[in-house]
């Protein structure tokens, strides 16, 4: 048992030490030395499309990560593993559990520790699945299709000044219209009503603190920390004002919490998961942090709708290595 307010819920949950496909703990040891990370993969038997299935490993590993940290249970680092057929595409993302642990865990503690990371996965996968419409394909069969892109891409192209490799892909279960582009350093996903203010019942205890710092945000919840840079904030609201197409709600800051009406920023060590809310649909964004962002120039690897930016939620769910739209 754990000693966030939400572990004793997670932890009563009959599946809490079940399986989630897609998402799936991997544990390993040597001798007295246990490691623990987590994978999102999925196969083509009942999902297609998307660049080999990109947005669900993309919306679905960052939004597991996001609620984790939430709740304070693990910051993790997301890394993809880049398709066959190159960038965008995603053909499966890692967490990387590197706080509070480091995902090296000591021999006397590891059991609990995976135990916890089980259960509060468990949680996760029934609160995104929810948010998203997305049924076991023997209760509703996935379908998908990709011939014209989301209304809201030209601006988001206009903004980012994309002219690299694109990917979009509208689908029901999940229920989402997704967008990506220079090398998955951001993410826009749109989901429909009423899913993101369901998915923010997934954060539910969610409490920030914020520090700025120059042009650092120094972000303390539930004595896990984060650090996300003042262009990867405005890049990222943004975005997701773009593929809100006007109707946003206001940036309030990083320390916005799940209750309030304004767009909610959620830093990983890797990406930064931004989420509005709009009157007929969600988006995420997901902003990648790691990659140097310059307009213009994102398609050659600088660092960089939730409406997110991982960039991911409209909800826009949007990814920047920090945060896109869902």
């Amino acid at each position: 048992m754990g000693t966030h307010p939400l572990d004793d819920l997670a932890f009563a949950l009959p599946c809490a030490q079940g399986d989630h496909y897609p998402l799936s703990l991997r544990v390993g040891s040597s001798g007295p030395i246990h490691t623990v990370h987590g994978v999102v993969r999925t196969t083509s038997a009942h999902w297609d499309g998307g660049g080999g299935r990109t947005d669900l490993h993309d919306v679905l590993s960052a939004a597991w990560a996001a609620v984790l940290r939430a709740n304070g249970v693990a910051s993790s680092r997301l890394m993809g593993i880049v398709g066959w057929v190159g960038h965008p595409e995603l053909y499966a993302r890692l967490l990387l559990f590197d706080q509070p642990f480091g995902g090296v865990l000591e021999a006397t503690t590891h059991k609990q520790v995976v135990e916890r990371l089980s259960a509060h996965t468990a949680w996760a996968f029934h609160q995104i699945s929810e948010a998203i419409g997305m049924d076991h394909p023997g209760i509703r069969e996935p379908s998908w299709q990709d011939q014209e892109p989301p209304s809201w891409v030209p601006a988001i192209r206009k903004l980012l000044s994309v002219k690299s490799e694109e990917i979009w892909v509208t689908r029901a279960s999940p229920n989402w219209r997704y967008y990506t582009a220079s090398k998955n350093a951001f993410s826009v996903t749109e989901l429909e009503q009423g899913a993101a203010r369901r998915l923010r019942l997934a954060f539910g205890w969610y409490d920030p603190v914020v520090v700025e710092r120059e042009n650092q945000h120094v972000l303390r919840a539930a004595n896990l920390f984060n650090s996300v840079p003042s262009n990867i904030l405005r890049r990222g609201v943004k975005i997701i004002q773009a593929a809100e197409q006007g109707s946003a709600p206001p940036w309030r800051g990083l320390a916005a919490k799940p209750e309030e009406n304004a767009i909610m920023a959620i830093p990983l060590e890797s990406h930064c998961v931004f989420l509005a809310i709009k009157q007929s649909s969600c988006c995420v964004a997901r902003a990648d942090m790691t990659i140097p962002f310059s307009p213009g120039r994102l398609g050659s690897g600088e660092r960089g709708r939730s409406s997110s930016i991982q960039l991911q939620h409209r909800m826009c769910l949007g990814e920047a290595s920090q945060p896109r739209k869902i």
